[in-house]
């Protein structure tokens, strides 16, 4: 997988939609999310951890505990998180700016961090 020959994309189309997403072994989800801490969060390794997901429009529970576990817990430095400032006037999305370089200084406000981000991602938080 890390050679950059197409393993990941040929492991997204083999378990999307695919009824035994959720046998995928723990060994192979922190691979993934080591992938991402070592190369940076390509979207083909996170595109791979969104297909265990769901299952043909339906969330596949066992596999959303397990890769939120891996990340919230043994992983934090891989997500955004959003804080809100002393006085509660301004919401900031922070995150580690290794993973996040969008974020100057680690710290954006939401708006501002909205208005430049990707579609698809801004309209996760109307």
């Amino acid at each position: 997988l890390p050679c950059g020959i197409g393993s990941s994309d040929v492991l997204t189309e083999l378990f999307e939609d695919n009824p035994k997403v959720d046998n995928v072994p723990d060994g192979t989800i922190k691979m993934f999310i080591d992938l991402i801490r070592k190369k940076g969060r390509l979207a083909r390794y996170v595109r791979f951890l969104e297909t265990l997901l769901t299952c043909r429009g339906k969330a596949v529970r066992p596999n959303q505990w397990r890769i939120s576990s891996m990340l919230l817990e043994d992983s934090p430095e891989l997500l955004m998180r959003l804080e809100r400032e002393p006085g509660g006037e301004r919401i900031m999305v922070v995150g580690d700016t290794s993973y996040f370089p969008k974020l100057a200084g680690g710290r954006m406000e939401l708006c501002e961090w909205l208005e430049t981000t990707e579609q698809d991602t801004a309209e996760d938080f109307n």
